[in-house]
């Protein structure tokens, strides 16, 4: 891939601006907005400026290589992409924001809660600070949906109860959306090791662990029903989800 195909959206955008490409500090900018010394094509001439130029956007892209980042130094709170794969594709990177840094450990605050709404964090073996393009969307959309996260766009980590808004669809064609707690599972977690208590769940039984596997799916824990009663399947098609809140603390005034 050439630069001219690299950055074509944004070399349209200068020329219909009335502008000239420059390139300052690595990025585009347009030519009017900026000084002949900060310019990678400056040459002393007009002349010498077009020959860089159609030079650089005839040239093959090159990745820029990013400097290493001082974990030590990111304030709480940052957002970051986290992975425990090194060959994760783009979209299985989980976005998160930043705890701490700890024996060469990345840690955030689970299931995209911040040190304002979270206590638990979770460490990850690959880190990324977040572009702020995507940063900026995150934040708008977070907002515009009042902190409620579309399953579409990710999901919790397994096995942390949040709250959920599960759309329960009748017959006669209305709806209503319900809001409670459940827990997901990505189905992979015994039973025998999940943090959860589990009775008589229709899973497939794992034979080197005496243990059955508790299936893909949201789970409801029942708080207050008899003790014989643990969980139940949500039924319901779940649409999105939310960090629990911290519970109420009375004033020690």
């Amino acid at each position: 891939m050439l630069n001219r195909e690299k950055y074509a959206k944004e070399i349209i955008e200068i020329a219909c601006n009335g502008g000239n490409i420059a390139v300052v500090n690595g990025k585009l900018e347009n030519c009017r907005k900026t000084q002949c010394n900060e310019c990678n094509f400056n040459g002393g001439t007009i002349r010498d400026c077009e020959i860089k130029t159609r030079k650089w956007a005839n040239s093959e892209y090159v990745e820029p290589i990013e400097p290493p980042v001082d974990w030590s130094k990111v304030p709480v709170d940052t957002p970051v992409l986290v992975t425990d794969r090194k060959d994760a594709a783009e979209s299985e990177w989980k976005k998160r924001y930043f705890a701490k840094y700890e024996n060469g450990m990345v840690y955030t605050w689970a299931n995209g809660a911040t040190s304002w709404s979270g206590e638990i964090v979770s460490s990850w073996m690959y880190a990324k600070l977040a572009e702020s393009e995507e940063v900026n969307r995150i934040l708008a959309e977070e907002e515009k949906t009042g902190g409620w996260i579309p399953v579409t766009e990710r999901l919790p980590d397994p096995e942390t109860e949040v709250l959920i808004t599960a759309r329960r669809k009748y017959k006669s064609g209305g709806c209503v959306d319900i809001i409670t707690t459940a827990l997901y599972e990505d189905g992979n977690m015994l039973e025998c090791d999940s943090c959860w208590d589990w009775v008589d769940i229709d899973g497939e039984y794992d034979e080197e662990n005496d243990c059955y596997i508790i299936p893909e799916g949201w789970w409801e824990d029942r708080h207050f029903n008899p003790d014989e009663v643990y969980n139940n399947l949500v039924d319901d098609e779940v649409i999105a989800w939310m960090p629990l809140p911290e519970p109420y603390r009375e004033s020690e005034e």
